[in-house]
């Protein structure tokens, strides 16, 4: 079963505040619809944007559309997936489907340790030792591979901070 997957400085974009949590619930639920049928692509039918609202106010969706996250297009919505992330002037991926193919795999345990032990088993940007993570420097959804030149010691929180930036 394919994946929706969303990219986590969504939840800072203005456009999330904008719509407000019920709308973006009701986004994820639309992108979690498009999971299931990959083959529509990033169209919503409008009937099934109706019976997904589930009793949610049609304002919710229409904030969606005043927001750019849904785009009207013939008798259904396209779902925007590229969006201006955070301010940052950049047209990223908002959000996509993956399919298990496609999804990550764990990064084997000896190179992990490896890393760890060349890092002195400290993140690397504050020198924490606390909840402790790898970070690729030039990051795995860009293509970045698994290997011991791009990888480093990161806490998690400097990893998340860092984002999928090189």
């Amino acid at each position: 079963m394919p994946w929706f997957k969303v990219d986590d400085r969504l939840s800072a974009h203005p456009a999330s505040a904008k719509v407000g949590d019920a709308a973006l619930g009701y986004w994820m639920r639309l992108g979690c619809w498009l999971a299931q049928f990959p083959n529509q692509g990033d169209y919503i039918p409008e009937a099934v944007a109706k019976h997904l609202l589930h009793g949610t106010p049609r304002r919710k969706l229409n904030a969606l559309v005043s927001a750019g996250m849904l785009i009207p297009h013939r008798d259904g919505y396209k779902m925007h997936d590229r969006l201006n992330v955070c301010g940052s002037g950049l047209d990223e991926l908002a959000w996509r489907i993956e399919t298990p193919a496609e999804s990550r795999r764990k990064i084997p345990t000896a190179l992990r340790l490896a890393i760890y032990e060349r890092d002195g088993h400290a993140c690397l940007e504050c020198g924490t030792s606390d909840d402790l993570t790898l970070d690729h420097i030039y990051p795995w959804s860009l293509g970045g591979e698994d290997t011991e030149e791009n990888l480093r010691t990161l806490c998690r929180p400097c990893n998340s901070s860092k984002g999928a930036r090189i």
